[in-house]
């Protein structure tokens, strides 16, 4: 019954959100003053705006749905769907700030972290792939390596990413991002 009621709350809540972009939106056909507070808005607050145009693309897909051969249900079901997405992704993301500010040893992680090498690719290594596993690609970005990638190669597991991709990770969790291998000695 709670479930039900909270299923209820969530689906509400969505529907006044979808109708406030809508309003927002015939609004701000009509009005440059609102354009101009938006690229602002967007310029100071990259990720805000991300998310909130990511739920405007999801309300799109539901309200203006191209394809005719689909009825309400299914398309309120893959609404449904891509909203539990994009929700979870949101959550995540809080979690990933949450742990990031309750972190007790920055200390600690920091000297782990930088333990960890940092280097540059040879050309010789973008082709024929990089570390003794002979990896072609990032596992986390999935690019392929290119002459002069910054790149971390864990001495445990052998296993290398680009910096930028994995510097977060291992900051936060001191385990290679694909194995799961503890980076501490």
């Amino acid at each position: 019954m709670l479930e039900t009621v909270f299923a209820a709350s969530i689906l509400l809540l969505v529907l006044w959100a979808g109708c406030f972009v809508e309003v927002v939106r015939k609004v701000g056909k009509q009005l440059s003053p609102l354009r101009a507070l938006y690229s602002s808005f967007r310029a100071r607050c990259p990720y805000t705006a991300e998310t909130l145009e990511r739920f405007v693309e999801i309300w799109d897909m539901f309200m203006h749905c191209s394809d005719a051969s689909l009825g309400f249900e299914d398309r309120f079901a893959i609404f449904c769907d891509q909203l539990g997405d994009f929700l979870e992704g949101l959550v995540q993301r809080a979690v990933d700030v949450l742990e990031l500010f309750f972190q007790l040893d920055v200390a600690d992680q920091q000297a782990a972290l930088c333990r960890i090498p940092r280097r540059r690719l040879s050309s010789a290594e973008a082709a024929e792939g990089a570390g003794p596993l002979r990896m072609t690609a990032c596992a986390i970005c999935l690019c392929e390596w290119t002459k002069g990638d910054d790149v971390r190669e864990l001495k445990v597991c052998s296993h290398v990413f680009h910096s930028r991709c994995a510097d977060t990770w291992l900051w936060r969790h001191q385990k290679c991002p694909m194995c799961r291998t503890a980076i501490a000695t």
